[in-house]
């Protein structure tokens, strides 16, 4: 028995994901040009880096340019792409290729290895991979931002969820992870890699295990590391281009209460039958059969 189970997860995890992977995420993904939105724009950033040795600010047509005002762990990782493989479409799009094949496998391990089901691993990876709203040209299969900032947020997530699952675990060896890839996700995309973390301190706040968390002086060490680090990049680049701060306040932090983007505004039921029709269909309709699952279930979440 133990045998055929072992058959069928090679199978499955050694054949299944990674053959529909390769095909979802890596075949003919250089094919398109480069899209004019956004992935053009990160694409000549990336160039001009390689052109001017210029890591700081972002450039466009020999200039430092304000228009991005977007922190540049993408740009820096498509610069390193163009200088081994040269100016082309995959050079732009292979740190998103990475990145989305990283989430897969992150979702795929904790599943099998965290929650111990290879039921849940296996079909996780599969229902990502599946999905439209994450394997398309705007987030993985793109020279975008998405793909890796999802990375990093699944990354920092998931390291969370395995403390407060694996009682055995000790706390201060998740934490330069954590940080590392917090950091990395605000230097992926500026404030938008700490979206989750409110909810993950609710989460923290109510578990078991808070007073690990809490009590432990290096969770705030640790913290005022990552404030440091990340407020760094947003020093050295006003010095480097004057009114970058006065931008990044606008666009970035301001959006909390105005609309700095009207020619996106959408009514909130838009996104929602977005998700419906298109984005995470049919997947999104399992969610009420998935809660009540795990409102059945008798294991301890945290």
């Amino acid at each position: 028995m133990k045998y055929k189970k072992k058959k069928l997860e090679i199978f499955f995890f050694g054949i299944v994901l990674p053959v529909v992977g390769y095909f979802v995420i890596f075949y003919r993904s250089d094919a398109p040009p480069l899209f004019i939105w956004d992935e053009a724009s990160y694409a000549t950033n990336a160039l001009e880096m390689v052109l001017s040795n210029d890591y700081i600010s972002l450039r466009r047509h020999d200039g430092i340019t304000l228009y991005s005002t977007k922190l540049p762990l993408v740009i820096w990782l498509q610069s390193l792409c163009i200088r081994i493989f040269g100016i082309n479409e995959l050079a732009i799009r292979l740190p998103s290729l990475l990145a989305g094949s990283g989430t897969v496998f992150m979702l795929v391990f904790f599943g099998k290895k965290v929650l111990r089901s290879s039921i849940i691993g296996f079909f996780s990876g599969l229902t990502l991979l599946a999905s439209f709203a994450f394997m398309n040209n705007h987030i993985v299969r793109s020279g975008d931002l998405d793909a890796m900032l999802t990375f990093f947020i699944t990354l920092y997530s998931l390291l969370l969820f395995t403390f407060l699952l694996k009682k055995e675990t000790d706390f201060n060896s998740f934490l330069p992870w954590l940080s590392f890839a917090i950091i990395a996700a605000f230097y992926t995309k500026s404030i938008a890699g700490f979206m989750p973390l409110l909810g993950l301190f609710f989460t923290g706040v109510t578990s078991t295990r808070r007073k690990e968390i809490f009590s432990n002086y290096k969770t705030y060490l640790y913290g005022w590391v990552v404030l440091v680090i990340c407020g760094a990049y947003y020093y050295v680049r006003e010095k480097a281009a004057a009114g970058y701060l006065d931008k990044i306040f606008y666009s970035e932090y301001s959006r909390m209460t105005e609309n700095v983007m009207p020619y996106h505004n959408k009514h909130f039921i838009y996104y929602v039958r977005r998700m419906g029709v298109e984005r995470f269909y049919p997947f999104i309709y399992f969610i009420p059969f998935a809660l009540w699952l795990g409102a059945k279930s008798k294991t301890e979440i945290i």
